[in-house]
């Protein structure tokens, strides 16, 4: 069954009340119909037994007072006292036909009785005279006796009829006056007509137990009963013989196919019952009644319901616009102040009741509470806005600032307090690492960071840093140490260059000056024989010459040699230098992904790790130039050492000229057209060499400038190390040439340590191998 709202449950229960008062309504309106047919009913009775007395009354007073108006006649009182029937005949029987004929009593009989209690006359039988009447009318003698008037039923040979007795008085006699008396006999025919000229009925049934004259075979019977009148609605007689007589007389009435039926008892003068008086009336005529009743009931149903039904929808109307209506803005109201509780609005509405029934003070009461709620709401959001925007700051590197925005909730207060604490502790520590770093960056490594009181990703990021220091300042030491070996190197090499410079000018002077003797020897040689002895001493001093310049030649490749052994010292100085860049760079890679996992609070760390980062990613870059220096100076070197190679062969060609030339010379005598063609060959080898000499010049300038230029890297290399602050620099020597050419590098326990760390704090899924090439590097 679906869920119901109070609205529903209260029209519902209205609904169901109205059922209910209407189902009652109509039982109650069911009995007040079988009520007001059973009133009808006994209202019928009562008017149908009512209508019967009158009729009976007025007719028995009608007998009576006609019995007295005959009994006052003097006529009468003539035939009584001298027994003159006739005369009593002729005056009576008149009566009777004027009864007769102009009234509606057709039947009414006139009875004379002596004062002996006999019967005088009887007008409708004249000869029926003479009878004793004592035992078989006691009403004759009760007027006798009484000298009072008896009227009402009496039994005689047709059954019931109304008996209107007198007594006849004679004023005129002395003593008893009473002289007899005059009986009228009336039949309720009349009565019969009039109840069936307004569509009802009577019966007049005498006690068949009473019947003077049972053998008559005239006598109608109407069940057990004996008729007593000669009209019989026929109708009423059919009817009636469905009629359930019991539950007549048991309960006053009954109801037949086409009638109701009552009755009434009929007594004689002494109270006795002697038979009942049958009353109906046609059921049309009844029902009337009860359908006018019925539909009066229907009519007030009808009016009921929708009375009712009016009642309800006003109620219902009341009660929404009482009650429903403001429960409903009550639920709203609550419900808004829930979605709002539960971030699903940015704002909570009052409840808008401003009655002051118990809902207007529930309104009340809980608006003061939704406007306390709003108020410690706004003030928790204000902290929490504020705690969101200094952990923003947080999230951006920004550790000073603070949540000063205060609320009314102790646990948001302390969570302020807590946060404002943290941040604190962190600023100072970080305070602390960038201190240090910042000493880094300004090339002073002896400072440490303070470890005491950290733990976790903190603690691992100052002993990071520590590391990298540690790292760095072996480097530099590293550094410092390979250039001033350089530094002594390219100073060697300068002044050897310098030398080999020197030497291979003077070797182009006096190649020049050797080029201009031959010159001159060549235009003076057929008529300057007598000079070849000082020519032969010129070509001993230039094989002298040639000697010395070869041994320069092979100074300059030993010289180049040894540059070439400094050149790959200190291309193995700037690996190790660029290793240390790799496994710092790692080191902060490793920083930074310890910084990621710890959110929040690790993004001024990965910070941090970038500048380290950085730092390691220029120490690369400043190596590989460095290397890129040291490679063209070795390569600068290399082609100086083919140029020496070159001299010494020149020096070797020189030697075997200048010998030749000797021997030419020796010759010049034998044949001056063999020693023209040698002087010429002569001069041919001299300016070659001359050209070779000019050569090694430039070569001997630009290896010059080669060592100069390593000179000034060393120096540089040297003044780097010495500008920046680090553990031992006072202490750094250059190292020994030939232990340098002759030993590979080989890690520092500093070196072992980096690697150590940064293979611990490595992911588990990257493999780093201690040494790299710079391809490995580019890679990274």
């Amino acid at each position: 069954m679906g869920k119901k709202s109070l609205g529903q449950k209260v029209i519902l229960l209205i609904i169901t009340i109205a059922v209910v008062a209407l189902i009652s309504s109509f039982v109650i309106l069911n009995w007040f119909a079988n009520q007001a047919t059973q009133d009808t009913y006994s209202k019928t009775k009562k008017e149908l037994i009512s209508l019967a007395n009158n009729r009976l009354n007025s007719q028995m007073d009608i007998g009576i007072s006609n019995a007295i108006a005959l009994s006052s006649n003097a006529d009468l009182l003539v035939a009584l006292g001298e027994d003159d029937k006739d005369l009593a005949f002729e005056i009576f029987s008149s009566v009777s036909d004027n009864y007769k004929d102009n009234t509606n009593f057709k039947n009414m009989k006139i009875h004379i009785h002596t004062a002996d209690l006999l019967s005088f006359l009887r007008v409708w039988a004249s000869n029926e005279n003479g009878d004793d009447l004592k035992e078989s009318r006691p009403s004759i003698g009760e007027v006798k006796k009484t000298i009072k008037p008896v009227n009402g039923f009496e039994i005689d040979e047709t059954g019931l009829s109304i008996h209107s007795i007198v007594p006849v008085i004679d004023v005129s006699r002395l003593g008893d006056s009473y002289i007899g008396s005059l009986e009228l006999i009336q039949r309720v025919n009349s009565t019969a007509k009039l109840f069936d000229k307004s569509q009802d009925a009577f019966l007049l049934l005498m006690d068949p137990n009473l019947s003077i004259d049972k053998s008559n075979k005239k006598i109608k019977k109407f069940q057990k009963y004996i008729i007593s009148q000669e009209f019989i609605n026929k109708q009423i007689l059919a009817d009636s013989k469905k009629m359930d007589m019991e539950k007549l007389l048991k309960e006053g009435f009954c109801v037949g196919d086409n009638y109701f039926y009552t009755y009434k008892n009929i007594k004689d003068f002494k109270g006795k019952k002697i038979g009942i008086a049958l009353i109906a009336r046609q059921l049309s005529v009844v029902n009337k009644d009860i359908e006018s009743a019925k539909k009066l009931i229907n009519i007030s149903l009808i009016l009921i319901a929708v009375i009712m039904l009016l009642v309800v929808i006003s109620i219902i109307m009341l009660m929404k616009k009482v009650i429903i209506n403001p429960i409903v803005k009550f639920e709203i109201g609550l419900i808004s102040f829930f979605k709002y509780l539960n971030k699903e609005n940015e704002d909570a509405q009052l409840i808008n009741i401003n009655s002051q029934d118990e809902i207007g003070l529930m309104a009340k009461v809980v608006n003061e509470n939704i406007t306390k709620t709003k108020e410690g709401i706004e003030e928790d959001k204000k902290v929490i806005e504020d705690v969101i925007q200094v952990l923003s700051e947080f999230e951006q590197g920004d550790l000073s600032q603070r949540v000063s925005e205060k609320s009314n909730n102790p646990a948001l207060n302390q969570l302020t307090d807590l946060l404002n604490q943290m941040g604190a502790t962190v600023e100072a520590n970080i305070d602390n690492i960038l201190y240090t770093v910042d000493e880094y960056s300004s090339y002073n490594y002896k400072n440490k960071v303070y470890t005491e009181g950290i733990k976790a990703q903190l603690l691992k990021l100052s002993n990071g840093i520590n590391t990298l220091g540690d790292a760095t300042t072996h480097m530099l030491i590293e550094d410092k140490s390979n250039g001033l070996t350089l530094q002594n190197s390219s100073r060697v090499l300068l002044e050897n260059v310098e030398t080999l410079n020197k030497n291979s000018n003077k070797t182009a002077v006096a190649l020049e000056q050797t080029a201009a003797s031959l010159s001159e020897l060549t235009e003076n040689v057929r008529g300057n024989t007598e000079n070849v002895g000082k020519m032969s001493t010129y070509a001993s001093e230039l094989t002298t010459s040639a000697d010395e310049g070869q041994i320069l030649a092979n100074k300059t490749t030993q010289a180049m040699d040894e540059i070439n052994t400094q050149v790959s010292s200190i291309n193995d100085a700037i690996s190790v230098i660029d290793q240390i860049a790799f496994q710092t760079n790692i080191l902060s890679l490793n920083a930074a992904v310890e910084a990621a996992t710890a959110g929040e609070a690790g993004k001024g760390f990965a910070v941090v790790a970038q500048e380290v980062r950085n730092l390691a990613s220029r120490s690369a870059e400043a190596a590989k130039e460095i290397k890129i220096l040291v490679e063209n100076a070795k390569s600068k070197a290399g082609e100086g050492k083919g140029i020496a190679d070159s001299m010494i062969t020149g020096y070797t060609g020189l030697n075997e000229n200048i010998t030749k030339t000797i021997d030419l010379i020796n010759d010049i005598e034998s044949a001056s057209k063999e020693q023209l063609t040698g002087i010429e060959q002569i001069s041919d080898a001299i300016n070659q060499l001359d050209h070779q000499t000019q050569e090694n010049v430039v070569i001997a300038n630009v290896t010059h400038d080669i060592a100069e230029q390593t000179d000034t890297i060393s120096t540089l290399i040297v003044d780097s190390a010495n500008e920046k602050n680090f553990i031992g620099k006072d202490k750094v020597e250059a190292k020994n040439i030939d232990e340098a050419q002759t030993k590979s590098f080989t890690p520092t326990q500093d070196s072992k340590v980096i690697e150590n760390t940064a293979k611990k704090e490595t992911v588990k899924e990257a493999k780093v191998s201690n040494t790299s090439s710079n391809d490995d590097w580019d890679s990274f």
